[in-house]
């Protein structure tokens, strides 16, 4: 029996190993995001991002694939040029902004390491001096007729609703997005701001949609999940105020969303669990600087008749 295990697990290694690299786009590629925002307690405004490669471009002396942003409509698109994408010994580099920055007024003067495509199990990848994940998973996944490796990472860096987010040769991404972990965390007070990954295409054809969504160029999410009672699934409420926390900040949920076997949970950037919090009979709960170490923190809400997210913290 162990010889059969330690077979399946090398044929597994070999598979991997062998199976063909899918670079990363140069051109006729699109990326359509999910972005959903919200100041002064007000009602979520929702809009679907789109970024595409347009030609080529020339940023401090390295040539780049130009990544553009429609901000005309999807019958009548027109491109403004943001920022660049090069790949580069399969590690993919971005030179421009963020979803939530305005490249009108921003300048920039270094460049995010995205992806790391030679990474492996274990591995840390550094996106710049201070943001950095650690790939917790590799397998591969059929897009159309080829396999492609995908790396699993913990904690999503913002919003998501999964205690993952998952990276695929070729295409970046499939819950954050291409810029979701380079983008800023909104911090006043009664501000809010969630992305998500939708599609991604080429050549105008769909290769990869985010089941979430009914189609690549809407917002429109698909049908809940339905419980055993067919009732949506719920997902839990939880806040952190400010973000990032300087001093001293608060976690906020709803009672109502958790019973008696809730629990919430705090990990870092490597899933480690740093704190955990019994939501009953309170509404908050203080976080500081005194507390826990300045840092990328992941809140996970664990209930049993909810379904469970993810909130990014950052501690300053």
């Amino acid at each position: 029996m162990k010889k059969r295990i330690l077979y399946w697990m090398l044929t597994i290694a070999v598979g991997l190993t062998a199976q063909r690299y899918v670079p990363f786009p140069t051109e006729n590629a699109q990326w359509n995001v999910f972005y959903a925002s919200q100041r002064d307690f007000s009602p979520m405004d929702t809009t679907l991002l789109q970024y595409s490669l347009q030609g080529d471009t020339i940023i401090n002396g390295k040539t780049y694939s130009k990544f553009c942003q429609n901000i005309g409509t999807i019958d009548n698109p027109m491109y403004k040029g943001i920022g660049g994408i090069r790949e580069q010994d399969r590690r993919i580099y971005y030179w421009g902004p963020g979803y939530t920055t305005n490249y009108n007024t921003q300048s920039y003067d270094f460049e995010y390491l995205l992806y790391d495509f030679s990474k492996q199990l274990g591995d840390t990848v550094w996106i710049s001096e201070h943001l950095k994940y650690v790939i917790a998973g590799i397998d591969s996944v059929k897009i159309g007729d080829e396999y492609r490796r995908r790396y699993q990472i913990p904690g999503p860096f913002l919003t998501a609703r999964d205690s993952f987010d998952y990276i695929i040769e070729g295409i970046g991404s499939v819950k954050e997005g291409l810029l979701g972990s380079i983008t800023d965390v909104t911090t006043c007070i009664g501000c809010n701001q969630e992305w998500r990954f939708v599609c991604f295409s080429r050549d105008g054809e769909t290769v990869y949609k985010n089941p979430e969504f009914k189609n690549c160029n809407s917002t429109d999410k698909s049908d809940p999940i339905i419980d055993g009672v067919n009732n949506p699934v719920k997902v839990p409420s939880i806040t952190v105020s400010p973000n990032p926390i300087t001093k001293c900040g608060t976690i906020k949920w709803d009672t109502s969303d958790y019973d008696l076997h809730s629990v919430i949970v705090i990990t870092d950037m490597l899933g480690k669990c740093v704190k955990t919090i019994n939501p009953q009979g309170k509404t908050e709960e203080l976080i500081s600087n005194t507390d826990m170490r300045p840092g990328i923190y992941f809140i996970h809400p664990l209930t049993t008749n909810n379904r469970n997210c993810t909130v990014k913290m950052i501690l300053q």
